[in-house]
């Protein structure tokens, strides 16, 4: 039609009206032609603009990043995604990082539905194998911040089955394998993972996998629970050489936190000390925002074994004051803040406590879980006020949980010794006892002395009671775990329960940055300069009255009489980091 318009004399472009001459179209085609290119050309420059705002949202996000600024982060790449004017590996991108600053921020939850894009976009495409393995994994970390390992471990089966339907080698195998030890471990089902955790054992490929130093710490939790302290010791330390050089702070204190439980299975409270110190000063170095409470929580819940109930009230409080929102996290703080502050008789902590209990299941709505330890500071707190039908409701409902996760959960056994259903009480012993046949059971033994004088006290036995308490008491001495021993004198008459050959110590702290408060770190480097009281109140613009009572708060914490050894304890704390 173009060609016999131009034939004719005609536009090219309306094939109506006769051109300029010179031209082939019409004066008015032509001011059309120019409005569209020049409107063409300025789409173009906004859309490259657009690019530029973007590539600088992800410049800032990732110098935020850098400087462990994780919510900061998050925002520059949230805003870089919402200007929507990048290439599809561009968002890809810049979502993996967002996602990755949501899960170290304060509300890693929020990474979800970021690392479900991801996982869409790669199968949807002829994605990198290794990038759709890697998100599968961190859905999974994401599932278990959401207390809900259960359905970490379908995710990690889908990965299985992306394996096996892609042909991908048995290394790709191995990574996701030694990640469903874990969560099977997380979910109570630590024969599952032992049988998983052998059969991985003749894989040829398992010392070349990129995960080695969770595999290691795996095999060393595994040797803790068979009564094997120096291999403990010597997978631990195999699995602290590679996390030390990782990039990633996450995986770093998982190793500490894990070397912790399996030293705390063995009895050896000073490692169980330096372990929780080191995991909390990496991740206040890093800023890890749900991490630093999470770790807090756990830090308290060890000072409650060695009977440092006020220290521990201090760390529930540094913890519950970080605005971090992760099921796991307020999971784990109630079921340790709660016997504390039951223990202080703290009126406030408890009913904070009890409202956050009573909110859970409406929080993650599936109200048929039930974790042992929740239920195990219910029925405490039911028994204070004597409820103790209703003690024994929580307890029994959450016996089969308990009974999957093996005698580990001496606390959830010790209480359902004293206000459990009498007829679940021969199976809990089993479960402990079967731990006896075992190295090194000398933390289960005593706990089967305090759990069968518990069990004599019920049947009005008291002398038998009695000579159960003090064999728990001197066993518990031994093991420096002093407040279970200060719980077992409470079964003895007044004047024995006082009385005590090893009272509470504090033991030494071999970290004093995560041993400290952030405002008793500024003190103690005051106090190392020689500043006295009151130069100190001047300099932080506090009064005397509150220098003195950190000053204080200070030795207690650190294990000193005086104010002068303070740099001692400093000198060893750099010693061992």
């Amino acid at each position: 039609m173009r060609q016999r318009a131009r034939e004719a004399g005609l536009c090219t472009r309306c094939c109506k009206t006769k051109p300029l001459p010179g031209f082939v179209i019409c004066s008015p085609c032509k001011v059309t032609t120019i409005g569209l290119t020049r409107r063409r050309r300025q789409a173009i420059q906004k859309h490259a603009e657009l690019q530029n705002i973007v590539k600088a949202h992800e410049r800032a996000g990732d110098e935020a990043s850098e400087h462990q600024l994780h919510t900061d982060a998050a925002q520059w790449y949230r805003a870089a995604l919402n200007l929507g004017a990048s290439t599809r590996d561009v968002r890809l991108r810049v979502t993996e990082k967002l996602a990755q600053a949501y899960f170290l921020g304060s509300k890693p939850a929020l990474a979800q539905p970021f690392l479900d894009e991801l996982a869409n976009a790669y199968n949807s495409s002829s994605g990198n194998n290794d990038e759709i393995l890697t998100t599968f994994c961190r859905i999974a970390n994401i599932l278990w911040v959401n207390a809900r390992p259960d359905r970490s471990l379908i995710v990690l089966e889908r990965a299985i089955k992306f394996i096996d339907d892609n042909g991908l080698s048995a290394l790709h195998r191995a990574e996701i394998d030694i990640l469903r030890v874990r969560y099977l471990h997380i979910a109570g089902r630590p024969d599952e993972a032992l049988t998983l955790l052998n059969t991985m054992e003749n894989s040829s490929e398992i010392r070349r996998i990129a995960d080695w130093s969770s595999y290691c710490e795996e095999k060393g939790l595994e040797a803790a629970l068979q009564g094997r302290p120096q291999e403990m010791h010597a997978w631990f330390k195999r699995a602290l050489a590679p996390a030390k050089g990782e990039s990633s702070p996450f995986g770093i204190t998982g190793v500490w936190v894990q070397y912790s439980n399996a030293a705390l299975c063995l009895g050896d409270i000073r490692l169980v000390k330096t372990c929780l110190e080191s995991a909390l000063r990496i991740a206040r170095q890093h800023q890890m925002l749900w991490r630093i409470p999470y770790l807090c929580a756990v830090y308290a819940d060890f000072l409650s074994v060695i009977d440092q109930h006020i220290a521990a009230r201090e760390y529930l409080l540094e913890a519950l004051a970080y605005d971090a929102e992760a099921p796991v996290l307020g999971e784990l703080i109630v079921s340790i803040g709660l016997p504390i502050a039951l223990h202080l008789r703290d009126r406030v902590l408890v009913e904070r406590f009890e409202r956050s209990v009573m909110q859970m299941p409406r929080k993650r709505g599936h109200a048929e879980y039930v974790n042992e330890n929740i239920a195990e500071a219910q029925a405490l707190l039911y028994a204070s006020r004597g409820e103790y039908r209703r003690a024994q409701t929580f307890l029994h409902r959450a016996l089969p949980s308990a009974q999957r996760r093996g005698w580990q959960c001496w606390e959830y056994a010790l209480t359902a010794a004293r206000y459990g259903v009498a007829t679940d009480i021969p199976l809990l012993r089993r479960m402990l006892a079967r731990r006896l046949a075992l190295p090194h059971s000398e933390v289960v033994r005593a706990c089967l002395s305090l759990f069968d004088g518990f069990v004599a006290d019920r049947k009005k036995q008291p002398a038998l009671a009695r000579s159960h308490a003090i064999d728990a008491a001197r066993q518990f001495d031994a093991l420096h775990w002093y407040g279970y021993a200060k719980l077992a004198r409470t079964l003895l008459p007044s004047q024995a329960a006082v009385s005590s050959r090893m009272g509470p110590k504090l033991l030494p702290s071999t970290d004093v940055q995560a041993a400290l408060t952030s405002r008793e770190r500024e003190v103690a480097q005051l106090i190392l300069r020689g500043l006295t009281n009151r130069a100190i109140a001047d300099e932080l613009n506090i009064s005397p009255h509150t220098v003195d009572s950190h000053v204080n708060s200070i030795m207690n914490r650190l294990g000193i009489r005086s104010r002068y050894q303070l740099a001692d304890i400093f000198n060893q704390s750099s010693e061992i980091l």
